[in-house]
């Protein structure tokens, strides 16, 4: 007769862990460095697995006191180091205002490579330059060109690592302003923490997305043909169609699941997909390939 094959409840216990820190830090419970003090503790989880394998298989009973033990340890370590000042993001101390000039392009690509902290994009109205920023925290590795009328911007986070001694932990944040004025490619990298991209007021074309640990919210722009991708990573992802946008949405669901509002985007075959997508003007292709975290589009 076949064995029976146990059920493990270590992995569950782990995605409950960090569902439970994503949903209070969503509702202002925990600081914004929640996801950089969470990051420190990855090593439990290796810990967890390794008891699971050689404990956990060979009964229930043990496999639930692993996950109970688990659960607790992931939110009871990440809640009171950030309320007893374990661990942080190591402070830098820069707070640098940084204005890029066109210089002759007429389109645009821009790279961001955020490590950790807050991040907003946001539309640059009534001024000439390509991007008016304010940086806070981490320093900042800033490149630009351009090429045969094309600007190449790029921006990535230096440094970055996270500190194991008290009173480490501040806030880290990027506030950029793009123009609205030239059709932009926009790739961005998000790392640990929180981000909110507006791209409403934006000439975007391209934008491609690849998310870490947090919540990221992303605004779509309000008009244009747009080709969007998304690779979702261990936190929420929110996506946000304006109206007057249709749009034909692909999608691979991950773990955490996929929610998309089917009164504007109704299934339609492998696509969630506007009625109007076929002739309208305004229209995004979003590709989205799904995470540990929830994603909704709306």
């Amino acid at each position: 007769m076949q064995e029976r094959r146990r059920v493990s409840l270590v992995g569950p216990a782990i995605l409950i862990g960090f569902g439970l820190l994503l949903l209070a830090n969503n509702f202002g419970l925990l600081p914004g460095n929640v996801w950089a003090v969470a990051l420190r503790f990855w090593p439990v989880i290796l810990i967890l697995l390794g008891l699971e394998i050689l404990i956990g298989r060979r009964s229930t009973l043990a496999s639930a006191i692993i996950a109970i033990i688990g659960l607790l340890l992931i939110v009871g370590l990440v809640v009171a180091a950030i309320y007893w000042n374990w661990g942080g993001v190591a402070q830098s101390g820069i707070s640098e205002h940084l204005v890029q000039e066109m210089e002759g392009a007429e389109s645009a690509v821009v790279s961001l490579d955020f490590a950790v902290g807050d991040l907003r994009v946001r539309g640059l109205k009534d001024s000439p330059d390509l991007m008016d920023a304010r940086f806070n925290g981490l320093p900042v590795e800033h490149q630009y060109e351009v090429t045969a009328g094309r600007g190449h911007l790029q921006l990535k986070s230096s440094g970055g690592d996270i500190a194991w001694w008290p009173n480490a932990a501040v806030e880290n944040t990027w506030d950029i302003a793009l123009s609205s004025r030239i059709p932009l490619i926009l790739d961005v990298e998000t790392g640990v923490g929180q981000a909110v991209l507006d791209f409403s007021d934006l000439q975007v074309t391209d934008f491609s997305l690849n998310a870490g640990v947090g919540g990221v919210r992303v605004i779509l722009p309000a008009k244009g043909r747009v080709m969007a991708t998304v690779e979702a990573g261990m936190g929420g992802v929110v996506l946000e169609i304006p109206p007057g946008m249709a749009a034909r949405i692909d999608a691979e669901v991950g773990l955490g699941g996929l929610k998309v509002d089917e009164s504007r985007f109704p299934r339609t075959g492998k696509y969630y997909e506007s009625p109007d997508y076929a002739t309208a003007d305004n229209r995004v292709d979003l590709r989205i390939d799904g995470g540990i975290g929830a994603i909704t589009v709306r």
